[in-house]
């Protein structure tokens, strides 16, 4: 008897495909703010905008699975 293995976390639980699927979803916008976080810290491109609260909590939410 095979059992589907469960990701608990304290969002609730998916199945490990579904969290590993989440996270390999959100892995280029997870890149991308990287990418502007560090060009924020380190006074990168000018333009180079800080990125919210929202933003990173929404990123994160999408990563889980949650979104």
């Amino acid at each position: 008897m095979i059992k589907s293995m469960v990701c608990a976390c304290e969002h609730g639980a998916l199945s490990r495909q579904e969290h590993d699927a989440a996270l390999i979803a959100a892995a280029p916008e997870m890149y991308q703010m990287l990418e502007r976080i560090q060009d924020y810290m380190t006074g990168g491109p000018i333009l180079a905008k800080k990125p919210s609260v929202e933003e990173i909590a929404h990123l994160l939410e999408k990563a889980r699975g949650e979104r």
